[in-house]
């Protein structure tokens, strides 16, 4: 009898069909048939060498493996292990939104460069997968989102990014990239850009301009959050003239003291104000937002100024010293 995968003997009680003989049971069609019916409804139930039955549960394999699998041609077939790790089968990024939708992964590979291990990422605009095409500007290489639970659902708390800001030369050794890291704001509102590299290797941090000090450093940040180190070397100057301010704007300068909006600390500072320079026509001192309002001071500028009002003074010094003589 066939049953849940096991085929038991219609005769098994009498010991097959020489206990049959020996029981005096003659060849009865009822007893054949009966084990011919459960036969045939067996091989039935079994998948045939060619694939023409198929199953109707689960195949448990018993802890056994799938061996001499052909390698895969299609999404829906199995693929090989090695097939994976070359690169030679292409999946497609499975979430499209987050890539493109015609952008696909070639391969990712995990390798040792020969110091290091190294994951590598290949990544191109492909209307067939299988079929590269080169990426353009502002495709999207990766994108990776962080989220948090929020007792209702899931949020993007983090995300990070890679980008193709202009399109590729064909042949360059480096293809140009810039990365961002986005986070989400305090009120849960929106993601703002905490920081970005570009493909010249500039470094962005917006937030850093709003968050102010009457502190100084060699580092100065413009209203887009861009970083760029203070220098004074002539290689980097032009256009050099003589000055033509010096102590009759410095006698105008009002120097102040103040205390600085969101330090708790209660210190004092001394420094002047923006919007004065700017009233006395010292712009070249002044540095101006995105709407062209007065910002902040380049104090370091100022020394210059200094330096020419004190000369001013030493000669007229000398010339009363002169007179007086």
């Amino acid at each position: 009898m066939w049953s849940g995968g096991t085929y038991t003997k219609g005769n098994n009680a009498t010991g097959g069909w020489a206990g049959d003989a020996s029981l005096g049971i003659g060849i009865e069609a009822g007893r054949h048939d009966t084990q011919d019916d459960d036969f045939t409804a067996g091989i039935n139930n079994c998948l045939t060498k060619d694939g023409q039955n198929t199953p109707t549960a689960n195949l448990p394999m018993g802890g056994y493996k799938h061996t001499g699998v052909a390698n895969a041609s299609s999404n829906d077939e199995y693929t090989t292990q090695g097939q994976l790790q070359d690169g030679s089968f292409r999946p497609k990024f499975l979430n499209p939104q987050y890539v493109g939708s015609i952008t696909f992964f070639n391969q990712t590979n995990c390798y040792n460069g020969g110091t290091a291990n190294v994951e590598q990422l290949n990544v191109s605009r492909s209307s067939t997968v299988g079929v590269d095409t080169a990426m353009q500007a502002g495709d999207v290489l990766y994108r990776h989102d962080i989220q948090s639970y929020t007792g209702t659902g899931y949020a993007r708390s983090v995300q990070l990014s890679a980008t193709c800001p202009v399109n590729p030369t064909g042949g360059a050794a480096f293809a140009p990239g810039s990365y961002n890291i986005s986070v989400g704001n305090s009120t849960g509102s929106a993601l703002i850009s905490a920081l970005n590299i570009n493909s010249s290797g500039w470094i962005y941090v917006p937030e850093v301009y709003s968050n102010t000090t009457a502190n100084a450093a060699n580092v100065y940040v413009s209203s887009t959050g861009l970083l760029q180190r203070s220098t004074s070397s002539l290689r980097y100057k032009e256009n050099i003239e003589p000055m033509t301010t010096g102590l009759n704007e410095v006698q105008k300068i009002k120097p102040v003291t103040f205390t600085s909006k969101g330090d708790d600390s209660g210190n004092r500072f001394a420094g002047l104000i923006a919007e004065d320079l700017d009233e006395q026509g010292l712009k070249e001192y002044v540095s101006y937002d995105e709407e062209g309002s007065p910002d902040a001071i380049h104090y370091g500028n100022l020394v210059a100024l200094a330096f020419k009002a004190i000369q001013e003074l030493e000669a007229k010094v000398a010339s009363l010293e002169a007179q007086v003589a």
